[in-house]
Formats: C-alpha cells, structure tokens, sequence
C-alpha cells in the first residue's frame, strides 16, 4: 500500500514540478484526445454491430420469402 502511494505522489510531484506547457499538454491529453478516441470506437464498434445485424436479417428474410439475396438484381436494373 505504501509503494502505491509513494508512486502517486511521485507522479504528482512530476505532474505538479512541470512546465506549465506540458501541463497543459496533459490535460489536453488526458481530458480531451483520450476521451475522443475511446468515444469514436465505441460508435463505430456500435455501428458496425448494428449493420451486421441488419444485413443478417435481410438475408434470412430473403431465404425465407423465397427471394434472391440482397445483391442480385435483374440483368439492367442498378439500384442507388
């Protein structure tokens, strides 16, 4: 318990004893490009979820209605 703090207070008296330029870059990373990085992943690891579970759904729809898979179109027909 006590290295753990010793480590605490060694990092804060770094933190602390820096230049207010790199201080400032630590706040500017720790509360700003962290932060967003972790945001943007969650929503693209939800999105992509959220897209495989539809295509899944079109495709099992599609087998069940008889239909063809949802990328074959008739010969000329182009969709957008």
């Amino acid at each position: 318990m006590k290295a753990r703090e010793k480590i605490w207070k060694m990092i804060k008296t770094k933190i602390l004893g820096a230049k207010v330029r790199y201080r400032m870059l630590i706040l500017y990373l720790v509360g700003g490009v962290i932060p967003m990085i972790l945001i943007g992943n969650y929503l693209i690891q939800g999105t992509d979820r959220l897209l495989i579970k539809q295509a899944k759904n079109t495709e099992v729809t599609g087998e069940r209605a008889g239909l063809p898979g949802p990328f074959h179109y008739p010969d000329g027909v182009f969709r957008i």
